[in-house]
Parts: structure tokens; sequence; C-alpha cells
């Protein structure tokens, strides 16, 4: 829900966490959690459910989360996650977003934009970051250590 409330513009989070220190913490643990989340830069519950399956990998670092690309001419370009060093972006692709209407194509052309300035796209889906959360979390290692090596 408070992804939602920064992306539709209708709260900044410093607005958000101001409320949240106005109540007990009790009251509000798992919603300044959540709070962390959207202060990183995640912009959905699958992408904050897959912050927290990147901060238990002892291979990856953070990524930044939904910012442009650090590419001349690519700087219309927010993956949901990027790894600079790795040349890897990774993105949530929900049904909502990337599949219905002129969605697909859009995504297709985005993709190829990325590939044009060198980076690798991992795609994965809000289903599998929920139900193989393990396999996802090795397929986001291997393509991060294949793009490190790579761009060595």
């Amino acid at each position: 829900m408070l992804c939602e409330v920064v992306q539709r513009g209708l709260a900044i989070p410093s607005e958000l966490l101001a409320v949240l220190q106005q109540l007990p913490s009790a009251d509000s643990a798992l919603p300044r959690r959540a709070l962390q989340d959207v202060i990183a830069g995640c912009r959905s519950s699958p992408e904050c459910d897959v912050r927290d399956l990147v901060s238990t990998s002892m291979v990856l670092d953070e990524p930044a989360w939904n910012q442009p690309l650090p590419e001349p001419n690519g700087s219309d370009l927010r993956p949901d996650a990027q790894w600079k060093r790795a040349r890897l972006a990774l993105e949530v692709d929900s049904i909502e977003w990337h599949r219905y209407g002129d969605s697909v194509e859009a995504t297709e052309r985005r993709r190829a934009r990325y590939a044009a300035l060198g980076w690798t796209v991992l795609p994965v889906s809000p289903r599998r970051i929920r139900e193989e959360p393990a396999a996802v979390l090795a397929e986001i290692e291997a393509a991060f250590l294949a793009g490190i090596t790579r761009n060595a």
C-alpha cells in the first residue's frame, strides 16, 4: 500500500516517515519495515520481495532501485533494480504492466535499448519471486557474476 501511494504521487517517502514517527513503535513496526523498501526505491510489492531476497545473498550488493540508467542516452531507462558494475538490469514483469495491449512491444523496444547500451536484462515474474525464491536468487546471482566477468 505504501508503494502504491508513492507510485501514484500521493505522498513522498519522507512524508510517510513523518506520519509513522508519530505512532508508537509497537503499532508501526511492519509499516516502518515496508517504508524502508520504499525509501530504498522499491515501487511495488514484488520489488520489495526481491529486495528482501537480494538482502539474503552473499554475492549481491544492494542494487539501485528505480533509478535512471547511468549511461549516455539511457537516462530514460529505469530498471526496477540495477547493478552498474555487472551491467545487469532486473525487471519485475507483472501482467498488469508488461503483457497487455502495446505493453509487450514497449517492453521489447526498451529491452532492445538496454542491449544496445550493453546491459543484460533479467526479467522475473512476481509469481516466481513468491513461489521459487531460491531459484530466482540463484539466477540473479549467476547473471550478476557473469556480468562482472564479462565487464572486467
